[in-house]
């Protein structure tokens, strides 16, 4: 008997949650257990989280940055890609959205400066690259 009434305040006690902010914690994806303690099958909320968004930010910030040396046009979607999802995190206050973001603008200068100096590189040292690079602008 002593144990049913413990189970119960529990069962009170997360029903009265708050959160920092002070927001109804209703708001947030819930899910009912049941509880292994009680054997009449009482059931617990437990909260999730769902990062999803902000770790996919997070990740391709990640590869592209490491992509812009050897594949420059992957490298650039994967920084848009991190800057997209990483502003949709924000806005859903997930984890790692401000990490998403700032890789994302990190690739892309990163790619923007790489294929600058690419061309200026072979575009004025190599006259074939530029003339190669006209004809085919060109002929589509």
């Amino acid at each position: 008997m002593v144990d049913d009434n413990k189970n119960e305040d529990q069962l009170n006690i997360n029903d009265s949650r708050q959160t920092v902010d002070g927001s109804n914690p209703a708001e947030a994806p819930s899910y009912v257990v049941p509880s292994p303690l009680n054997g009449a099958g009482a059931a617990s909320v437990v909260e999730t989280t769902n990062n999803t968004l902000g770790i996919i930010g997070l990740v391709a910030g990640i590869t592209g940055f490491l992509m812009v040396a050897c594949c420059w046009p992957l490298g650039i979607l994967l920084g848009i890609t991190a800057l997209v999802c990483g502003f949709l995190a924000k806005s859903r206050k997930q984890r790692f959205a401000g990490a998403g973001i700032i890789l994302g603008i990190i690739t892309l200068i990163t790619a923007v400066i790489f294929v600058i100096i690419v061309i200026n590189l072979f575009g004025i040292y190599s006259p074939y690259f530029l003339n190669e690079l006209i004809y085919q602008f060109e002929y589509y």
